[in-house]
């Protein structure tokens, strides 16, 4: 049905009538800060010389992606990654995820040189692409690594201002070493990935430091007069944007201004942001 030349309140009666078939997207932008609490003090057990932990690396995706999974087998990327901290093939996975439409955007920040310490990296995802996995090697070690595996970043209410995420101990099972700089000893078949937080040399022990996801900003589509929140004044300029032919006023993005850009922007409003 078309309505840019309609009267708006035709479209908005129609669309009050019709089943809603789509939804505009949020973005949203957040502050990943990785503090590294692992430590002599902490685990005391056999622990070993200049403890460090690798760039951190990762994606955002939906969840037909799967990076890693306790109790699945670990990825070529994984592998490499928990056993020598290099990110080279499992940024090559996420790429291929994102081509396929289930990855949203390849992650990679820094290390942390020396532990304790901290490192911090800015997250960009969106409505389509709103779980995290990110992951970092505990090094030395043979394949041990900490990190996130589809962590959702929405619940019902939106985007989630803030998480703390800790991070236990996990065994990629590519490498069959018992401590920390225990020589290579490659585990043949391959295990499943598996929490060894009550494992030596973890035993009794906290974890090894937090992830604190701090939401920085959110880009709303339906939030259109610019005032940061989601009001009747936004309805009335999307009113207004479809009634001038706005491209602004496309809200699903097939090229043209029908009733089922009304649904989409009820919808984006309805979800709010």
């Amino acid at each position: 049905m078309p309505c840019r030349h309609a009267r708006t309140l035709a479209c908005l009666l129609a669309a009050a009538t019709v089943p809603a078939v789509a939804q505009a997207d949020s973005t949203a932008t957040y502050r990943v800060t990785f503090e590294a609490t692992w430590s002599a003090a902490t685990h005391p057990t056999a622990f070993p010389p200049s403890p460090h932990f690798s760039p951190l690396v990762g994606a955002t995706h939906n969840a037909d992606a799967v990076l890693w999974e306790a109790g699945g087998l670990a990825t070529a990327g994984i592998e490499s990654m928990a056993e020598t901290g290099r990110t080279t093939t499992l940024l090559a996975e996420v790429d291929a995820l994102i081509g396929a439409g289930s990855g949203g955007s390849r992650l990679l920040g820094g290390p942390v040189g020396l532990s304790p310490g901290m490192t911090s990296m800015i997250v960009e995802t969106s409505d389509d692409h709103p779980l995290l996995s990110l992951v970092t090697m505990i090094a030395p070690s043979p394949d041990w690594f900490v990190g996130t595996q589809s962590l959702s970043l929405r619940d019902d209410d939106g985007w989630i201002q803030r998480i703390e995420y800790e991070l236990w101990p996990y065994d990629a099972g590519t490498d069959s070493g018992a401590s920390y700089t225990s020589p290579n000893f490659d585990t043949n078949p391959p295990e499943p990935i598996a929490n060894i937080s009550g494992e030596f040399p973890f035993t009794g022990s906290p974890a090894l430091g937090t992830f604190t996801i701090q939401l920085i900003s959110v880009e709303c589509a339906a939030e259109l007069d610019g005032d940061g929140v989601l009001t009747i004044f936004d309805f009335l300029e999307f009113q207004n944007l479809f009634d001038a032919g706005d491209p602004r006023a496309d809200m699903d993005g097939d090229g043209d201004l029908t009733i089922f850009d009304f649904l989409a922007y009820q919808n984006a409003f309805g979800e709010g942001c």
